[in-house]
């Protein structure tokens, strides 16, 4: 099952695209094949007060996914675009593809969560880690690796230095969910500047290469 990524303009909601991405979580957590790894995950979603917020939470407020049910939008993407790099060349082994399932998931999962004042650029990823501690070491027990790396992958998905290619998977999936959305919003809404559109927001300035249409005979270049 896939989620569409679209430019959505509205401040709630609709129902039937709640229960879209609701059903796109379902089948994301159903997807992992660990079965510890899948109760896990599990046991976080199942909250009804979380997966509400989950559900309809932006992915954030100035960048990408920003519309009401952007956080599910982007963690089902990511749990997508992870799934297809995890395969370029040596596919990863079964334990370290479950693995990024779950941080994929669980990645901007504090963004749901109630963040502390003064935590910086990280304030997510805190919030999710505090969060997730007792869940994590309730795993831990039973397998300690797969806890560490989920706890890893969260904490360091957006480290430009990524340290394994687990990490790194997770990474790029993230970071082409959200160039991916911003790009879209950039061609349907972006200001052009010769063969740059810029995206108009008041968050960090995006701009995208996107060679402008030329009249057929005209002088371009150094020409």
């Amino acid at each position: 099952m896939g989620v569409t990524t679209t430019r959505i303009q509205r401040t709630e909601v609709w129902p039937d695209n709640v229960a879209e991405l609701d059903a796109g979580l379902h089948w994301a957590i159903e997807a992992i094949s660990d079965s510890d790894l899948r109760v896990f995950c599990r046991s976080i979603f199942d909250l009804p007060e979380l997966r509400a917020r989950f559900l309809t939470a932006p992915a954030s407020e100035q960048n990408h996914h920003a519309f009401p049910g952007g956080l599910a939008m982007h963690s089902l993407e990511t749990f997508g675009l992870f799934d297809q790099i995890a395969q370029i060349g040596l596919p990863l082994d079964e334990e370290d593809l479950n693995v990024g399932r779950s941080a994929c998931l669980l990645h901007d999962l504090g963004k749901a969560l109630p963040q502390e004042a003064g935590a910086g650029r990280y304030s997510h990823e805190y919030a999710a880690r505090k969060y997730l501690a007792p869940k994590l070491a309730e795993l831990a027990e039973k397998r300690p690796r797969a806890a560490a790396l989920i706890d890893y992958c969260i904490c360091g998905h957006r480290e430009k230095a990524s340290s394994s290619r687990l990490l790194y998977a997770v990474r790029q999936a993230d970071i082409t969910s959200a160039c991916i959305n911003n790009e879209s919003i950039a061609h349907s809404e972006g200001k052009r500047d010769g063969d740059f559109i810029t995206l108009r927001t008041n968050g960090p300035r995006r701009r995208y290469f996107s060679p402008a249409p030329r009249i057929q005979g005209a002088p371009h270049g150094n020409e």
